[in-house]
């Protein structure tokens, strides 16, 4: 009679572990996975948004940095205006032309990329240099005296120059308005 119980016992286990798993804890364990997959979703997804944000900065202040570095130029450029002798005409009104165009398309390019209040030429700064530029063109081919000219380009210079100190952080990170 052995044989009959033996089989008896080894199915009653079995029952047992069959009873235990509940629909209840089913839908406990599928919610458990849930919460996990969408945990580890939000953490995956905060640190992409993470990168993002600092490849994003990076690109501004590298932009930034390049239309810094043009508008110093130009503002260097100018220091030998005042200069004896100096060739206003064929020298230095050209080369500021050359920083000042440079200028203007990466300013345009942070403003198309990161919005007016990164633009460091809005504001009447970039049409106040035009307008000196123009002065200097017009006293040229006038033959007429370049001094209100050069009064005009001297204050958009130090205009310029206040502007940057303030738009700018130590390490050339350009800051919004």
């Amino acid at each position: 009679m052995q044989p009959e119980t033996r089989p008896a016992e080894e199915t009653r286990p079995q029952k047992a572990a069959k009873s235990s798993i509940t629909a209840r804890k089913i839908l406990a364990l599928i919610a458990a996975g849930i919460v996990l997959a969408l945990v580890i979703s939000l953490c995956i997804s905060i640190a992409g948004t993470s990168r993002i944000r600092t490849a994003y900065a990076n690109s501004r202040n590298a932009i930034g940095y390049a239309l810094y570095e043009n508008l110093q130029m130009l503002i260097r450029s100018y220091d030998d205006i005042l200069l004896a002798g100096a060739d206003i005409e064929g020298s230095i009104l050209p080369t500021m032309k050359e920083y000042f165009l440079a200028a203007q398309t990466l300013d345009s390019a942070i403003w198309d990329a990161y919005g007016e209040k990164y633009s460091i030429l809005s504001g009447g700064t970039d049409i106040a240099f035009q307008n000196a530029f123009q002065a200097f063109d017009d006293a040229f081919r006038q033959g007429k005296s370049t001094a209100d000219a050069v009064s005009n380009m001297s204050a958009c210079v130090q205009s310029l120059d206040a502007l940057l100190a303030t738009r700018y952080t130590a390490d050339f990170e350009l800051l919004p308005a």
